[in-house]
């Protein structure tokens, strides 16, 4: 195992313009044989960055950037690459533990660390004393809420309540 460590990380140091798709494919195949989790394509992450360099964020000595889904934090993982001369302070809540350990080795071998919060975002704002630059969010689509597990009078919800089949209009809010 030491072995295949060392030969990864040489692979990784020699190949730096090949390491975000090694990643996602890991992910992939990590997806497939164990986990089963769902996480954003590679389509939208890209729509995503071309927003952010759109908005300057780019031009920018530092930002702080918060994925309250952050999943195997696959929307985040490119952004040292996409954002070289900008310190990204990443930050994530994730209702998986099983994410996590996954989600620091993909930052990891993209040159990045996050601060990631074990919650569920329906129940709880882990960061909600905090302010930052840019949000990043893919919203689980059509997955169902029901109201023992989401206060109706919570404040992050003031646009109301949506189906109980489909909670995305909740993780948007």
């Amino acid at each position: 195992t030491e072995n295949f460590l060392m030969a990864e990380q040489i692979w990784i140091q020699e190949n730096p313009d090949k390491v975000q798709e090694y990643s996602y494919g890991l992910l992939q195949k990590l997806r497939r044989e164990k986990f089963g989790e769902l996480q954003s394509s590679m389509g939208v992450q890209q729509v995503m960055y071309q927003i952010i360099l759109e908005l300057g964020f780019g031009e920018k000595d530092q930002i702080s950037v918060l994925d309250p889904t952050f999943g195997y934090g696959v929307l985040t993982s490119g952004l040292g690459k996409l954002l070289p001369s900008t310190n990204v302070m990443i930050h994530g809540q994730e209702i998986d533990p099983n994410c996590h350990d996954i989600a620091q080795n993909l930052l990891r071998v993209n040159g990045l660390t996050a601060d990631i919060r074990y919650a569920n975002l329906l129940e709880a704002d882990s960061f909600a004393d905090e302010n930052f630059d840019l949000v990043l969010l893919d919203a689980p689509i059509h997955m169902t809420w029901g109201p023992k597990r989401v206060d109706k009078n919570d404040p992050r919800f003031a646009f109301g309540m949506p189906s109980q089949n489909d909670a995305s209009l909740l993780f948007i809010q």
